[in-house]
């Protein structure tokens, strides 16, 4: 019950902290699978998933096709290489306990 109480309270205050925030922020990209990117937030230390459209995903999937790794990801038509950084903006909605962080990519 207690580990519930401090992630609940963890989410809230993370959310009280971003929810007015329209700066854009720089954000590395970590991580690259076929439906996802996930993006360090470097300020921050906060890492989050950025999920790909269909055609990005697609476009990903043939740029990195018969590597057993990926490398390379199209974001918003752009390709971008791991570990690049991109400027995004940090968007972060409660839904009943917990927070639910959404990346724009600028």
């Amino acid at each position: 019950m207690a580990r519930y109480a401090s992630r609940a309270s963890s989410d809230y205050h993370t959310y009280q902290f971003f929810k007015d925030r329209n700066d854009p922020e720089k954000a590395i990209i970590t991580q690259i699978d076929a439906e996802n990117a996930t993006l360090m937030l470097i300020k921050y230390g906060l890492e989050t998933k950025l999920p790909l459209s269909s055609a990005d995903s697609l476009s990903t999937q043939k740029m990195n096709e018969g590597s057993g790794i990926y490398l390379k990801v199209n974001i918003n038509g752009n390709k971008h290489s791991l570990f690049d950084y991109l400027n995004v903006l940090i968007k972060v909605e409660l839904k009943g306990f917990h927070k639910e962080m959404k990346i724009q990519v600028l």
